[in-house]
């Protein structure tokens, strides 16, 4: 963040106590987030965190949460709430930072990590909702510099849940994750020529 220092912020990297909480970041949770050593301590606290210092957070960066996606500090915390938080918390970071977001965070440098975490946490019923934005624009993501490990990121994390589904016996849900991913597939076939011969698209 640019600007004068939080106070705060500025009191957390002269302390060397290590009894910081998010309770005592109250107001200042956002700025804490876009600062190198403040994110690392969001992060390790949500390592520990029970669930009123989760909320704490989430009440907090919950208006900016895009902006926190494409932040070069920021994206961690993002990520790590997509990782540790609840079912409740994930779905809260699909409607307020991805959805409607997909694909300008796909082709973001820190937006893009986001967008791989995303697809490897939230509950499989949000796929369809999510790759919807993909559509039409498959190649031009490969073509993107940090766009072709989103597509990448989708065809790994998609075909191994359809694998273990398989394994486990669930036909119908291995079907439905193998349909979710077609459209990908296809776009990448048709392109297989022009795709080959580019520094991205070889990937």
């Amino acid at each position: 963040a640019t600007g004068p220092l939080n106070p705060l912020l500025e009191e957390f990297r002269s302390s060397k106590s290590t009894a910081w909480t998010i309770f005592d970041i109250k107001g200042s949770v956002v700025d804490f987030c876009q600062d190198q050593n403040g994110s690392r301590f969001i992060q390790q606290r949500l390592e520990v965190a029970g669930s009123a210092e989760k909320e704490a957070i989430m009440e907090e960066v919950r208006p900016g949460l895009t902006d926190l996606c494409a932040d070069v500090f920021g994206n961690y915390v993002v990520q790590k709430l997509l990782e540790l938080g609840d079912d409740e918390m994930r779905e809260d970071i699909l409607q307020n930072a991805l959805k409607g977001e997909m694909l300008k965070l796909s082709m973001q440098m820190y937006g893009c990590r986001v967008v791989q975490k995303s697809f490897e946490t939230l509950d499989i019923k949000h796929l369809p909702v999510l790759l919807e934005e993909f559509k039409d624009d498959v190649v031009n993501i490969i073509h993107d510099a940090n766009g072709n490990h989103v597509c990448q990121k989708i065809i790994e994390c998609i075909s191994s849940k359809a694998v273990a589904a398989k394994a486990a016996g669930d036909a119908e849900t291995a079907i439905f994750l193998r349909d979710q991913i077609q459209f990908v597939i296809d776009d990448i076939l048709e392109s297989i020529a022009s795709l080959s011969c580019h520094p991205f698209g070889c990937r």
